[in-house]
């Protein structure tokens, strides 16, 4: 089980604690945080097997950010108070944090004890989703 923080430092936001999918939504502002956990067991790597076309890379990115502990912009508050800075912080474990900026995204491993802040903007509902947990490990039958 990997376990870390969603937390804000500055602003505004708004935190998936279960996944996108789930609707369970958080509003958090500055200085409040919400611990998710992500269960260690196999999972769809993005880049793992090659796809057949980039509309269906494009729709399991989709369907993996949509089961993930995610958080983004708080559209429900005012124009120009919507925004804020999240930190992940990796309490045991490791994980995939996939960040965005408009239509891209990028991708980096965070350890126990290891940490980032990613601004959130308005570009994106959803501005950063963790995603993956490691070690992977096959449950025993």
């Amino acid at each position: 089980m990997s376990r870390f923080f969603l937390a804000v430092q500055a602003g505004v936001a708004k935190v998936y604690p279960y996944g996108q999918g789930s609707q369970v939504a958080k509003t958090l502002t500055e200085g409040e945080a919400v611990l998710c956990k992500v269960p260690v067991g196999d999972h769809v790597e993005p880049h793992g097997s090659p796809e057949p076309d980039v509309k269906t890379s494009l729709q399991n990115l989709a369907a993996e950010d949509q089961a993930a502990p995610a958080a983004g912009v708080d559209n429900d508050s005012p124009p120009g108070n919507r925004a804020g800075t999240v930190l992940v912080a990796v309490l045991e474990g490791s994980v995939t944090l996939r960040t965005y900026s408009g239509a891209m995204f990028s991708e980096s491993a965070l350890g126990a004890g290891e940490y980032a802040s990613v601004d959130v903007t308005e570009s994106n509902r959803i501005t950063l989703a963790v995603y993956d947990a490691e070690p992977k490990v096959k449950p025993s039958k």
